[in-house]
């Protein structure tokens, strides 16, 4: 076997010149081609962690306008998923802030953010901000009556408290 293969390149005048050169060829486009594969699989990869902590977010917020519409009293226990990626991980999804009643945000270690604004009259209220980091997690979520800080009146709003 061995001899067969040196018979060959000896036969070829171009073999030695031409292996080297299509080695440079491949070396030449693996390392212009590898980069441009690993930054998309990165882009994607922190546009899929982004775009799962914005669907826990809407999730959150369909279950506080159900909660809402059915009125004072009424609880229901949601679970949230929050998966890291390959290259992304989720930094946290807060919530529950008296300061920003009516919105959902988050991050993720690359420094991307993301926000999901509620409608006016939804507050989710709790006693101390609710910062979820990656994994599962299970939120009760109830319906009350009262005064929140920062309105005037009372009115209905959630109650969210980790579980």
């Amino acid at each position: 076997m061995e001899r067969k293969i040196n018979r060959r390149l000896t036969s070829d005048e171009n073999a030695l010149e031409g292996m080297p050169l299509q080695m440079l060829i491949i070396s030449l486009i693996l390392a212009i081609g590898l980069p441009l594969v690993y930054s998309s699989l990165r882009h994607h990869d922190t546009q899929t962690v982004l775009r799962r902590a914005e669907e826990q977010a809407e999730s959150i917020n369909e279950k506080a306008k159900q909660l809402h519409a059915y009125g004072e009293g009424n609880s229901d226990v949601i679970s949230i998923d929050l998966e890291d990626g390959i290259f992304s991980e989720i930094k946290f999804l807060e919530l529950g802030n008296k300061s920003f009643r009516n919105l959902i945000r988050w991050e993720i270690r690359e420094g991307k953010k993301g926000m999901l604004l509620l409608e006016d009259h939804l507050s989710l209220i709790s006693d101390e901000p609710i910062k979820l980091g990656s994994g599962s997690h299970e939120l009760n979520m109830e319906c009350k009556f009262g005064e929140v800080q920062g309105t005037e009146g009372e009115m209905l709003y959630i109650k969210v408290s980790k579980l």
